[in-house]
C-alpha cells in the first residue's frame, strides 16, 4: 500500500489509507451486504450476548453508524430493540430506553426472567402430566361404558334405577338443566344456535370469532399491544433531519409524498390518504403504540393489507399501518426496506436496491425531492 501511494508524493493519512485499503480488500459490494444483514438481523434462537455481539459487529459497516455516536444512538436502540424476540421485547419496549448499554443490560435481565418463568412452568406441568397419565388414562374406557355419560342418556343400568330417593332427587334437580342443552352443539345457551354457521357466536356477524368480537366490552381492554417507532409524522419535522429521505410514490394512479425512514419500525399511510384512495381498511389483531422522536405516543389499530404501489419504477406489495400525518402520505419503514433489500444513504440522498444473490447487480437511485 505504501508503494502505491508514496510515488505520487502523497502524505499517507489514516483516512487515505483506510479508503485505499477498503477498495482493495473490502469492496463496496461486501460492505453493502453487511449493511443489509444488519437491517435484517433478528435475535431468533441467539442469546442476548450472541445477538449483541453480532449486532455490534455489523454496526461497524453501517453508513448510519458513522461519525459521532450521539448522532445515531437513538437509531441504534430502535434497531436493536426491533430485532429482539417478542418475549424479551415485551419486557424492554415499555421502558423506552435510549441508551444502548442500558438497553443491552435490561435485555439480559428480561432474558433471564423469561428463562426462569419457562423453567417454572415446565416444573409445574411435569408432575401433573405424570399423574393424569398414570391414574386417569386407563379409566377412560370405563367412563364411556358406565361413568358420567349415562347421566345424560337413556342407557342407564338397573343399578341406577335402584338408587335411593335422595339420589333420584338429585337427578331430578338436574333434569331442567338437561332440557336446556342444545341438541345441535350440546351446550347450554339462550337464543338460536350459531354452531357451524361461520358467524360470531356473540354478535352473529361473519368475519371474526367471539373471542375477538369488537362489540364485546372485554375486547377493548384485552387487546395485545405492540410497540412501534417513527421519527416524525409531519413534513415540517422531516425537513430538519438529514437522516431521512423524502421522495415520491405511486399508488392507485396517484402520486404520494413519501418518506424513507430506516428508523421507522413499520410502513405507515395517512388515514386521510387511505380513505381518499379507497383502500380496504381492516382492524388489526393488536394495538400498535407508536413513539416518535420526542417520545410522544400514538395508538392505532387500523391497517391496509397487501397494498400495491410503485417506487422508482419498481412495483411492490406491502401491508400498511394507518396513522395520522401532516403533509406526508406514506412512510416507508424498516420492515419494507429489509423485506425488499433496500439500503439508504441519507447523506447522498441515494437508495440502493440490492440483488437477491451476491452476484446480481446493485441498482443505485438518486432521490429527487
Amino acid at each position: 500500500m505504501r508503494r502505491i501511494l508514496q510515488p505520487d508524493g502523497i502524505v499517507i493519512s489514516w483516512e487515505l489509507f483506510r479508503d485505499e485499503f477498503y477498495k482493495k480488500y473490502f469492496p463496496t459490494s461486501v460492505r453493502n451486504a453487511r449493511e443489509l444483514e444488519l437491517l435484517q438481523l433478528k435475535q431468533g434462537q441467539m442469546t442476548i450476548t450472541e445477538y449483541t455481539s453480532k449486532f455490534e459487529e455489523l454496526c461497524r459497516f453501517s453508513r448510519i453508524c458513522q461519525g459521532a455516536p450521539e448522532d445515531f444512538a437513538e437509531w441504534k436502540c430502535i434497531k436493536y430493540e426491533g430485532g429482539l424476540r417478542s418475549d424479551v421485547q415485551s419486557f424492554v419496549a415499555p421502558m423506552q430506553i435510549w441508551v444502548f448499554s442500558e438497553l443491552v443490560n435490561r435485555s439480559r435481565v428480561a432474558e433471564e426472567c423469561v428463562r426462569r418463568a419457562a423453567a417454572e412452568r415446565g416444573s409445574l406441568r411435569t408432575p401433573f402430566q405424570r399423574t393424569t397419565g398414570r391414574n386417569f388414562a386407563p379409566r377412560g374406557r370405563q367412563f364411556k361404558r358406565g361413568g358420567f355419560v349415562p347421566q345424560n342418556n337413556q342407557g342407564q343400568g338397573s343399578s341406577r334405577k335402584s338408587n335411593t330417593s335422595a339420589n333420584q332427587g338429585r337427578r331430578q334437580g338436574k333434569q331442567p338443566q338437561q332440557d336446556m342443552s342444545c341438541h345441535r352443539c350440546g351446550k347450554y345457551h339462550s337464543g338460536p344456535c350459531r354452531f357451524g354457521t361461520g358467524v360470531c357466536y356473540s354478535c352473529g356477524q361473519p368475519g371474526h370469532l367471539a373471542s375477538s368480537c369488537p362489540e364485546k366490552k372485554g375486547y377493548e381492554t384485552g387487546r395485545v399491544q405492540q410497540p412501534g417507532r417513527v421519527y416524525t409524522t409531519s413534513s415540517i419535522g422531516a425537513e430538519g433531519s438529514e437522516a431521512l429521505i423524502r421522495g415520491k410514490c405511486e399508488m392507485v394512479g396517484k402520486t404520494l409524498n413519501a418518506l424513507f425512514d430506516s428508523g421507522a419500525s413499520h410502513t405507515f399511510i395517512a388515514f386521510e390518504k387511505a380513505d381518499e384512495l379507497g383502500l380496504k381498511i381492516v382492524i388489526l389483531g393488536y394495538d400498535l403504540k407508536v413513539y416518535n422522536a420526542t417520545h410522544e405516543a400514538m395508538v392505532t389499530r387500523l391497517g391496509c393489507p397487501q397494498v400495491p404501489f410503485r417506487v422508482q419504477g419498481r412495483d411492490f406489495v406491502h401491508n400498511l399501518i394507518c396513522l395520522p400525518m401532516t403533509g406526508l402520505d406514506l412512510i416507508l419503514g424498516l420492515d419494507w426496506l429489509s423485506k425488499n433489500r433496500v439500503l439508504l444513504d441519507c447523506s447522498a440522498k441515494t437508495m440502493y436496491f440490492m440483488p437477491e444473490d451476491t452476484e446480481g447487480p446493485v441498482f443505485r437511485v438518486m432521490i429527487k425531492t
